[in-house]
């Protein structure tokens, strides 16, 4: 939308009372009311710029990060599948998928799903690999990601292999960005 046709609209008023309403019951961790005032901030954005606006994955991640703060773990779980599955829908095998897939091999990690994890970050790797470079930073953050997670399992040879490839990686790294 352009900024004449917003004149006399409250939308963006809300969205941003919403968004900060969210973030001061994350300062209190109050993670329930963080989870329903930035899911309104999400709802207002999609009803004002759509649904595929690039406003709308600020609001998302921290989502299921409070959900799951809140304990709520298989409410997160079921919300990072399907942030996963619309950003493939948007941007297929973009860095965005991969970045999703990060978030969601990371809460995999924490609830010791391990190898569900280690496939989340594979595809986030080859998708890296493909639409950025095999000299990209991001390659080496999930090669890290890769390292630690062996490392968890108590594989250190592995880990040690991941950690010198990131290593080799952050060495020629090329500054890019995932959009």
């Amino acid at each position: 939308k352009k900024l004449g046709e917003l004149q006399g609209d409250s939308r963006p008023t809300e969205i941003i009372s919403s968004m900060m309403a969210g973030m001061a019951a994350e300062k209190r961790e109050d993670w329930d009311q963080a989870t329903e005032k930035m899911g309104r901030a999400l709802e207002l954005t999609k009803a004002l710029f759509g649904e595929r606006h690039s406003f709308i994955p600020y609001f998302e991640g921290p989502i299921a990060g409070y959900m799951e703060k809140a304990g709520r773990d298989e409410e997160a779980e079921a919300y990072l599948r399907k942030l996963v599955a619309s950003e493939r829908d948007i941007y297929p095998d973009s860095p965005w998928v991969a970045f999703r897939l990060d978030e969601l091999a990371m809460f995999l990690t924490r609830h010791e799903r391990y190898d569900e994890a280690e496939e989340c970050y594979r595809e986030a790797l080859r998708i890296r690999r493909v639409a950025l470079s095999e000299d990209s930073m991001y390659v080496g953050f999930t090669l890290n990601s890769l390292g630690e997670l062996a490392q968890k399992q108590g594989d250190l040879e592995k880990a040690e292999q991941f950690f010198r490839d990131a290593i080799d990686v952050y060495e020629t790294a090329t500054e890019d960005h995932p959009d």
